[in-house]
């Protein structure tokens, strides 16, 4: 099993294109606003299974994390530890326990409703959580987190009922997105440039990386105020990874820069607009905002942009290869 990210790109463009609301005015200091990390794909995203700079690469993320005060959610995907050295792997995930970080299943084989008859993606979310329990214990009528692989949910109304019915019965509470800033893309063009030892290529990639997050922090939250009528807290998707643990103090910064305090999980879904239905049903999955979007009838803000094609170029390589 392939250690690179399983991740498609989200429908964003298409969505955007529904984006008739005024840009917001421009304010003298950034509002006042929350943000929830949550990284999918434990133990980790890289182009090679290469289990020492896994264990190097989430010591480095949970130290930084912790570093900055910052709490998180990562979700894991139990099947990548057939490719690895499983004692070190789960030493690896360890350490989010240890630090106090919470862990949510995301599936054990990365595979969706989309792609799946959902009786078997229902087993895989079961097979997925006997690693999630031998970990955290799973303690009884406690809330477990679940974050769906693809952002896809059903391909029809019925298989989405069907799954959030399991889920339910299994106690598991689904983990949306609201921010997603494509860092797969980058991730994977950032392990290929060290991999050949192309410095100047890197820093670039993580340089383009911190820009396009700062473009889609400000995307998401404009998009929230034309949906909601206010700012909502963002949860943000991100992947375990070596570019995530290098720059995960310039993701702070941009964060902070906006106005964001980092809140657990947990807390940003105290929010109302998270109680909002997600009547959403498609092959294709797509984000929270772009759902709501839809479902109350409402524009997104203008301005969205993809990632950098020269970054996008690379990724299509990697990723056809």
């Amino acid at each position: 099993m392939s250690l690179r990210s399983k991740s498609s790109l989200p429908l964003l463009s298409l969505f955007a294109t529904l984006s008739l609301a005024l840009a917001p005015q421009a304010q003298a200091a950034p509002r006042p606003g929350q943000i929830a990390l949550t990284f999918d794909d434990l133990p980790g995203i890289m182009l090679s299974d290469n289990s020492n700079d896994i264990a190097r690469f989430n010591r480095q993320l949970v130290t930084g994390l912790k570093r900055h005060r910052v709490p998180a959610t990562g979700f894991i995907v139990a099947g990548k530890l057939e490719d690895l050295d499983q004692r070190r792997m789960r030493r690896a995930l360890s350490l989010w326990v240890h630090a106090g970080f919470t862990l949510g299943n995301h599936t054990y084989s990365h595979e969706s409703p989309s792609r799946v008859p959902v009786d078997d993606y229902d087993a895989d979310i079961l097979k997925g959580q006997t690693l999630l329990c031998s970990l955290t214990h799973c303690p009884p009528r406690k809330p477990l987190w679940f974050r769906h692989p693809y952002l896809e949910t059903g391909s029809t109304p019925g298989d989405v009922n069907k799954v959030n019915q399991f889920l339910a019965d299994h106690r598991y509470r689904v983990a949306p997105i609201t921010l997603v800033s494509q860092d797969w893309v980058f991730s994977e063009s950032y392990d290929d440039a060290l991999t050949r030892h192309d410095a100047a290529e890197a820093s670039h990639i993580r340089q383009s990386y911190l820009t396009y997050t700062g473009t889609m922090v400000a995307w998401y939250r404009a998009s929230a105020q034309s949906v909601f009528g206010r700012d909502i807290p963002l949860v943000a998707l991100l992947h375990a990874s070596r570019l995530n643990a290098d720059t995960i103090g310039d993701l702070v910064a941009i964060y902070r820069r906006a106005g964001l305090r980092t809140v657990p999980l947990a807390k940003a879904m105290r929010d109302p607009a998270y109680q909002t239905p997600d009547t959403y049903a498609g092959a294709k999955g797509m984000d929270w905002i772009n759902r709501w979007s839809l479902q109350l009838g409402r524009p997104l803000a203008p301005g969205y942009v993809d990632p950098p094609e020269d970054i996008t170029a690379i990724y299509r390589k990697i990723d056809s290869d």
